[in-house]
Protein backbone atom coordinates (compact mmCIF):
# COMPACT_ATOMS: atom_id res chain seq x y z
CA UNK A 1 0.00 0.00 0.00
CA UNK A 2 2.97 2.48 1.06
CA UNK A 3 4.69 2.23 -2.75
CA UNK A 4 0.93 2.74 -4.40
CA UNK A 5 1.12 5.77 -2.16
CA UNK A 6 4.17 6.82 -3.30
CA UNK A 7 3.27 6.09 -7.22
CA UNK A 8 0.31 8.27 -6.90
CA UNK A 9 2.18 10.95 -5.22
CA UNK A 10 5.09 10.58 -7.64
CA UNK A 11 2.17 10.74 -10.79
CA UNK A 12 0.85 13.93 -9.18
CA UNK A 13 4.07 15.24 -8.54
CA UNK A 14 5.31 14.58 -12.62
CA UNK A 15 2.00 16.05 -13.63
CA UNK A 16 2.41 18.88 -11.80
CA UNK A 17 5.69 19.39 -13.01
CA UNK A 18 4.22 19.15 -16.59
CA UNK A 19 1.33 21.82 -15.82
CA UNK A 20 4.22 24.35 -14.55
CA UNK A 21 6.44 23.59 -17.72
CA UNK A 22 3.24 24.38 -20.27
CA UNK A 23 2.96 27.39 -18.20
CA UNK A 24 6.48 28.56 -18.26
CA UNK A 25 6.93 28.28 -22.28
CA UNK A 26 3.02 29.96 -23.03
CA UNK A 27 4.28 32.50 -25.41
CA UNK A 28 8.13 32.20 -25.04
CA UNK A 29 9.77 30.73 -27.89
CA UNK A 30 13.28 30.69 -26.64
CA UNK A 31 12.00 28.50 -23.20
CA UNK A 32 9.84 26.53 -25.79
CA UNK A 33 13.11 25.16 -28.18
CA UNK A 34 14.82 24.44 -24.82
CA UNK A 35 12.46 22.36 -23.52
CA UNK A 36 12.03 20.21 -26.94
CA UNK A 37 16.08 19.63 -26.85
CA UNK A 38 16.07 18.94 -23.14
CA UNK A 39 12.52 16.47 -23.43
CA UNK A 40 11.89 15.07 -26.58
CA UNK A 41 15.02 16.12 -29.40
CA UNK A 42 17.52 18.06 -30.97
CA UNK A 43 16.26 20.53 -33.60
CA UNK A 44 18.70 21.80 -36.01
CA UNK A 45 19.37 25.71 -37.44
CA UNK A 46 17.22 24.54 -40.19
CA UNK A 47 14.23 23.64 -37.88
CA UNK A 48 15.00 19.35 -38.82
CA UNK A 49 14.89 17.50 -35.87
CA UNK A 50 16.99 14.24 -34.66
CA UNK A 51 14.94 12.40 -32.51
CA UNK A 52 16.98 11.94 -28.80
CA UNK A 53 20.53 14.67 -28.21
CA UNK A 54 22.60 12.02 -29.56
CA UNK A 55 23.49 10.71 -26.07
CA UNK A 56 20.98 7.94 -26.47
CA UNK A 57 18.30 10.32 -25.40
CA UNK A 58 14.71 9.30 -26.00
CA UNK A 59 11.73 11.44 -26.79
CA UNK A 60 10.44 11.57 -22.57
CA UNK A 61 7.00 13.26 -23.61
CA UNK A 62 5.93 10.60 -26.01
CA UNK A 63 7.10 7.78 -23.66
CA UNK A 64 5.15 9.49 -20.93
CA UNK A 65 2.04 10.01 -23.28
CA UNK A 66 1.69 5.93 -23.06
CA UNK A 67 1.57 6.08 -18.99
CA UNK A 68 -1.28 5.41 -17.05
CA UNK A 69 -2.36 8.58 -15.60
CA UNK A 70 0.47 10.74 -16.86
CA UNK A 71 -0.71 13.86 -18.53
CA UNK A 72 2.23 15.31 -20.86
CA UNK A 73 -0.02 16.91 -23.45
CA UNK A 74 -0.56 20.22 -22.25
CA UNK A 75 3.17 20.79 -22.23
CA UNK A 76 2.71 19.10 -25.65
CA UNK A 77 0.19 21.88 -26.84
CA UNK A 78 2.21 24.61 -25.36
CA UNK A 79 5.52 23.49 -27.32
CA UNK A 80 3.78 23.11 -30.69
CA UNK A 81 1.06 25.86 -30.66
CA UNK A 82 2.40 29.02 -31.05
CA UNK A 83 6.01 27.66 -32.31
CA UNK A 84 6.14 27.13 -36.05
CA UNK A 85 9.51 25.64 -35.50
CA UNK A 86 9.11 23.18 -33.38
CA UNK A 87 5.29 22.64 -34.58
CA UNK A 88 7.26 21.95 -38.00
CA UNK A 89 9.82 19.98 -36.34
CA UNK A 90 8.13 17.57 -34.22
CA UNK A 91 4.64 17.63 -36.14
CA UNK A 92 5.98 14.87 -38.48
CA UNK A 93 7.04 12.23 -35.80
CA UNK A 94 4.39 13.62 -33.16
CA UNK A 95 1.47 13.27 -35.34
CA UNK A 96 2.24 9.41 -36.56
CA UNK A 97 2.86 8.35 -32.75
CA UNK A 98 -0.74 10.26 -31.77
CA UNK A 99 -2.36 8.91 -34.30
CA UNK A 100 -0.72 4.93 -33.46
CA UNK A 101 -1.81 5.83 -29.80
CA UNK A 102 -5.28 6.50 -30.57
CA UNK A 103 -8.23 4.56 -30.88
CA UNK A 104 -12.19 4.93 -31.10
CA UNK A 105 -12.16 3.22 -27.29
CA UNK A 106 -10.26 6.55 -26.45
CA UNK A 107 -12.97 9.10 -27.14
CA UNK A 108 -14.71 8.91 -24.38
CA UNK A 109 -11.44 9.35 -22.07
CA UNK A 110 -9.41 12.66 -21.05
CA UNK A 111 -6.29 10.98 -22.63
CA UNK A 112 -8.07 10.99 -26.28
CA UNK A 113 -9.55 14.36 -26.32
CA UNK A 114 -6.25 15.72 -24.82
CA UNK A 115 -4.21 13.80 -27.65
CA UNK A 116 -6.64 15.35 -30.65
CA UNK A 117 -5.94 18.77 -28.68
CA UNK A 118 -2.30 17.87 -29.25
CA UNK A 119 -3.22 17.14 -33.05
CA UNK A 120 -5.09 20.33 -33.56
CA UNK A 121 -2.21 21.88 -32.09
CA UNK A 122 0.48 20.37 -34.67
CA UNK A 123 -1.66 21.64 -37.74
CA UNK A 124 -2.29 25.36 -36.84
CA UNK A 125 0.42 27.41 -35.32
CA UNK A 126 -0.35 31.05 -34.12
CA UNK A 127 -3.88 30.70 -36.00
CA UNK A 128 -2.19 29.73 -39.05
CA UNK A 129 -2.83 26.24 -40.93
CA UNK A 130 0.31 24.23 -41.93
CA UNK A 131 -0.77 22.99 -45.06
CA UNK A 132 2.43 20.16 -45.00
CA UNK A 133 0.74 18.97 -41.21
CA UNK A 134 -2.48 18.97 -42.29
CA UNK A 135 -1.54 16.74 -45.18
CA UNK A 136 0.30 14.19 -43.47
CA UNK A 137 -2.49 13.64 -40.48
CA UNK A 138 -5.03 13.47 -43.82
CA UNK A 139 -3.53 11.03 -45.32
CA UNK A 140 -2.42 8.65 -42.17
CA UNK A 141 -6.05 8.83 -41.45
CA UNK A 142 -7.42 8.11 -44.89
CA UNK A 143 -4.70 5.16 -44.63
CA UNK A 144 -6.07 3.50 -41.61
CA UNK A 145 -10.02 2.44 -40.89
CA UNK A 146 -9.37 1.85 -37.36
CA UNK A 147 -8.31 5.82 -37.25
CA UNK A 148 -10.88 7.01 -40.14
CA UNK A 149 -13.21 5.72 -37.25
CA UNK A 150 -11.84 8.66 -34.84
CA UNK A 151 -13.02 11.03 -37.35
CA UNK A 152 -17.02 9.20 -38.52
CA UNK A 153 -17.90 6.93 -35.51
CA UNK A 154 -19.61 3.82 -36.39
CA UNK A 155 -23.60 3.80 -36.09
CA UNK A 156 -24.55 1.98 -32.87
Amino acid sequence: VAGAVRDKRMIGLVNVVYEFLAALCTENTKVQNELVVLLACSLSGDGSVAEGNGAGQVDLIRTHVQLENLCPEQLMRALLSQNFKVSSALGRNWGRFILATLNPSHLTSHKGAALLQVLSSMVICNKRPIKAQQDLVRTLIQGNPQQQALLVPEDS
